[in-house]
């Protein structure tokens, strides 16, 4: 198993789980950072990561998602995401309600690829990649 350590990202006077990676679809690829939010099952992109990966969000899988503002209808596409150096797929959502200002990182498939401790005091993450 190997482990990465990453600070927290400061935005305005907070700090926030907010990791690099990379984002691949085809032969394109975008470097981005996300929060890594475990209350989400489902990761959550913003539109411009669809738009400028040439990505149609529309023509991925509806569903409804819920959040702490309600629902919201997403489209899910299966993404090819590499953190550090572990690559791996990601059923990631995109939807014209999701206004935030930083992508998600959900459960599933994240979670499945990474230990994650959560260390509030010192402002750090530990992810603990399992093989």
């Amino acid at each position: 198993m190997r482990i990465m350590d990453y600070n927290y990202k400061q935005i305005g006077q907070k700090f926030y789980p907010i990791i690099p990676l990379v984002i691949f679809n085809r032969e394109k690829s975008l470097d981005s950072d996300a929060l890594i939010d475990s209350g989400s099952m489902l990761s959550l992109f913003r539109k411009d990561v669809a738009d400028e990966l040439g990505i149609m969000f529309k023509s991925g899988k509806p569903a409804r998602m819920a959040s702490v503002h309600g629902e919201m209808l997403v489209y899910v596409h299966s993404l090819r995401l590499v953190i550090h150096d572990k690559e791996f797929i990601c059923q990631t959502g995109f939807s014209d309600e999701f206004k935030a200002n930083v992508n998600l990182l959900g459960r599933m498939d994240f979670f499945e690829q990474f230990k994650v401790t959560f260390d509030e005091r010192e402002k750090k993450i530990e992810l603990l990649r399992f093989e």
